[in-house]
């Protein structure tokens, strides 16, 4: 490779203010977890990328001890760094440095809608030398929302009796015991979680759904980026789904949001995943007004 970048692991000593800054800046908004990379390094594993001593990229690994896996889930480099090249030669690396009996497998999760040409370029070289077809982990569509037009604008959604919304803010410490406890019973799966991300849901917009005293519901939202909310934990208890109070849920939470300076929402769509009446909003109401759209794929090579 052209490129001749160092790797030095980061995460197990102390790392000057300067560097941690502008790690964290290459980081973008994987930063979060390179803060918990460094509180707790047996979370994540920091690599600074070198190149003639200038810090020019950085990746955040991932280890699942338990399935002996090993998991990129951040590669990002400076604008001058060529991506193909040096993803190419990182994982080579990460191929090399892993022992194969500790480990079992290697993936790689990347955003291929930055890198679309060289993402096929990327594919091809790694085919070559064992590693498995992509798959899609899920999509990402944003909308600006001042732009953003609903079927049920002039027509609000009501509750039926007795059934009301209430803010995130306002959930009880024995409420947030009981969500806990699903998620430990298999209740519901941990994609919606509200708590599924270390800084936990969006107090901006994140709304529940309580019946007689019990949270049955909710749509818990989280910052994907300083100018853009994201609207990926919808649930309703099995016993209310039938009531259509997904459609209340999401006109609720985007009420909110329309009441704050965040000018973006995006929502995510996992294909293993998504309950049938959340991709058919999503499909018919916000894909055709989003603006962009992302692909988050993964590779993997069993070592």
């Amino acid at each position: 490779m052209s490129q001749a970048l160092n790797y030095i692991q980061l995460s197990d000593g102390p790392v000057a203010t300067e560097e941690r800054g502008h790690l964290s800046r290459l980081a973008g908004r994987h930063a979060g977890m390179l803060e918990e990379a460094f509180e707790d390094p047996e979370l994540y594993t920091v690599y600074g990328l070198y190149r003639d001593d200038r810090l020019v990229g950085v990746a955040i690994v991932s280890t699942i001890v338990v399935l002996k896996k090993v998991e990129i889930e951040c590669l990002n480099f400076d604008a001058n760094v060529v991506w193909l090249e040096a993803t190419i030669d990182f994982l080579r690396y990460m191929e090399e440095a892993l022992d194969p009996e500790k480990y079992s497998s290697l993936v790689y999760v990347y955003n291929r809608s930055l890198h679309v040409e060289d993402s096929k370029s990327l594919v091809e070289t790694l085919s070559q030398t064992g590693w498995h077809a992509p798959k899609l982990l899920l999509t990402r569509y944003v909308i600006e929302l001042s732009k953003l037009q609903l079927p049920w604008d002039d027509n609000p959604r009501t509750l039926p009796g007795g059934i009301e919304f209430f803010p995130w803010t306002e959930l009880t410490r024995e409420e947030r015991k009981k969500i806990d406890k699903g998620l430990e019973q298999g209740l519901f799966t941990r994609d919606v979680y509200p708590y599924h991300e270390k800084e936990g849901p969006e107090l901006i917009n994140s709304v529940g759904l309580r019946h007689e005293g019990n949270v049955v519901g909710w749509m818990a939202t989280s910052r994907y980026d300083d100018d853009t909310i994201c609207y990926g934990s919808l649930y309703l208890h099995r016993n209310y789904r039938a009531l259509g109070l997904a459609p209340a849920l999401m006109q609720e939470a985007i009420r909110l949001h329309r009441g704050s300076d965040v000018p973006y929402a995006m929502w995510e769509i996992n294909p293993e995943q998504v309950d049938d009446r959340w991709q058919g909003l999503v499909s018919e109401v916000f894909i055709p007004q989003s603006v962009w759209s992302h692909e988050i794929l993964c590779v993997w090579k069993k070592l």
